[in-house]
């Protein structure tokens, strides 16, 4: 599903108000869309401690659920079995 340019200002500016009104400290990196693991790269050396995350979503059917996993770079996942 994509979303308008306003769309994504606007959840930003939820976001960051909502860390800021609750007094969490952060950092911000910003970067342009990535479509590789190898562009992504290219930003993570530069942020100290990071680390590169999978993220996966699943259809558990009959049941029409949805499940997400994160994994780390590197990691690999048996999923056949899974109910």
């Amino acid at each position: 599903m994509e979303i308008t340019a306003e769309q994504r200002q606007a959840a930003r500016k939820r976001v960051l108000s909502f860390l800021e009104s609750n007094g969490i400290d952060y950092e911000l990196y910003e970067h342009p869309a990535l479509s590789s693991i190898e562009e992504c790269l290219e930003y993570w050396g530069k942020i100290p401690d990071s680390t590169h995350c999978k993220k996966l979503f699943f259809r558990l059917r009959p049941y029409q659920r949805y499940e997400s996993c994160f994994t780390g770079r590197g990691k690999s996942r048996n999923f056949r079995g899974c109910d």
